[in-house]
């Protein structure tokens, strides 16, 4: 009778969910392997050939009999069937399990006056109660109620401040990797100022524009008229070897919501002018990390 496959993940160092409400952990099933990640492939009634791999710079790793395989950008289950046909020509039926030993980190993007600010790598499965301690205490401006969190181009439907300060464990979901959270500030309180001309509000970021993600030289960096998003790219250094510039979001404020601009920044470089948009004072511009 043929044996059940096993695909288990170990995640290393992590402080397990809290309660059945905690939030639903994101499938194993999701996972993309990475550069760094640690790997034990074994085939069954072939003990010689089990090994621990490492995947390297290059996305490969090396595995008996079949040599050098590209485990970049592969879920688990993509690389054990990648590694079944792959030895099939040499084994018959080969019954392969790929087991996770050692996940790298994952990144999210924090963004707002708050500490840590800007990127932020985490170790595998991570919730929002665990994200928290580790970004440690909350400035008392920062409005719980009104900040929020964007997974790919959706606003998530999670209250930080039903979690914090309610302990409502239900809102406590499991980050993914490339998550943004947003942190607003509460309105200043009214004051009584004996003036005769209005007190204008002061704006941290005016004139600035941020740049966050597979940059060499992510920051805040001084708006120019007539900035476009290529100029702001090549201010902070191109794109890294890891970015996927067709992925490039620019999140901008209007009124009381955040709007976000997809840009295709590889058809900007390959000459696209009209995708190649002038930039406003406040822009927010994100470049993802390519999972290939």
């Amino acid at each position: 009778m043929r044996k059940y496959l096993i695909l288990s993940f170990v995640i290393l160092g992590l402080v397990e969910g809290v309660g059945s409400s905690a939030g639903k952990v994101w499938a194993e099933s999701d996972y993309i392997i990475g550069v760094g990640d640690k790997i034990n492939i074994s085939v069954w009634g072939n003990k010689d050939l089990n090994s621990n791999v490492v995947v390297r710079p290059d996305g490969k790793i090396s595995f008996h009999l079949i040599g050098e395989v590209r485990a970049l950008g592969l879920t688990p289950l993509q690389l054990r069937a990648l590694v079944t046909k792959k030895l099939a020509e040499f084994i018959n039926n080969p019954e392969v399990t790929i087991t996770l030993t050692g996940m790298r980190s994952f990144v999210v993007y924090i963004y707002g006056n708050v500490p840590k600010a800007g990127q932020m790598a985490l170790r595998g499965n991570t919730n929002l109660l665990q994200f928290f301690s580790i970004l440690g205490p909350l400035p008392g401006k920062v409005d719980l109620k009104t900040s929020f969190l964007v997974r790919g181009n959706k606003t998530e439907e999670v209250s930080f401040y039903q979690l914090l300060k309610e302990g409502d464990l239900s809102q406590n979901i499991y980050l993914k990797p490339g998550d943004t959270l947003f942190f607003k500030e509460k309105p200043p309180k009214p004051k009584v100022v004996e003036v005769k001309k209005p007190v204008k509000k002061k704006d941290l970021f005016k004139n600035k524009i941020r740049i966050l993600g597979e940059v060499r030289k992510q920051g805040i960096y001084e708006y120019k008229e007539g900035m476009t998003i290529l100029d702001a790219i090549l201010t902070a250094g191109s794109f890294t070897l890891y970015a996927r510039p067709s992925g490039t979001i620019v999140s901008r404020r209007v009124g009381d919501r955040i709007e976000e601009i997809r840009i295709d920044m590889d058809a900007v470089r390959e000459g696209a002018i009209d995708k190649n948009i002038p930039l406003k004072p406040g822009d927010l511009i994100s470049i993802p990390a390519s999972v290939f």
